[in-house]
């Protein structure tokens, strides 16, 4: 899995490039001085993928502490409860989870603060976001189950591309 990370972030990263050149009106809504975070890859056979929103937090001091996805590199309560949850799935957190968002960019505010557009159906739209294709280098994939700590995520069904 070495590398998938900076693959994820370069592409997503392209593509968020031209998004906003289609269509220049979205760049307030970007916060471009921080750097996409990287997917949270385990180095074993992927049994659990984990699907967040995007990486924006309320606190913008806060935002340029989020270099990997979830934060799942650094302690919290966040990878305590997924680390729980490995262990009742009889796996490992740092050998067989892939996490990644669906919105990989970080935005000025949170999105569910962001009016007068739809955030997420906007950006969904970018190309940018999380594709299920982009997990199928994983021969698990289809049979992973899936965790989402993020509420409003599940409003974005048939937002998520194949």
């Amino acid at each position: 899995m070495a590398g998938i990370g900076d693959q994820v972030v370069h592409k997503a990263e392209a593509l968020l490039r031209q998004f906003v050149q289609d269509d220049p009106s979205l760049a307030c809504y970007i916060d471009n001085s921080l750097s996409i975070p990287k997917v949270f890859a385990g180095d074993g056979e992927i049994k659990l993928i984990v699907l967040g929103q995007d990486p924006t937090v309320k606190k913008p001091e806060s935002r340029k502490k989020i270099t990997t996805v979830l934060n799942l590199t650094k302690g919290g309560s966040l990878r305590g409860y997924l680390e729980d949850v490995c262990q009742k799935l009889g796996i490992e957190l740092d050998h067989n989870v892939y996490a990644t968002n669906l919105l990989k960019n970080f935005f000025v505010a949170p999105p569910t603060q962001i009016s007068p557009i739809d955030i997420f159906k906007v950006f969904a739209m970018s190309g940018s976001h999380f594709s299920r294709r982009s997990c199928l280098s994983f021969p698990t994939f289809l049979f992973s189950p899936w965790v989402s700590p993020s509420c409003p995520l599940w409003s974005l069904r048939g937002l998520v591309h194949r």
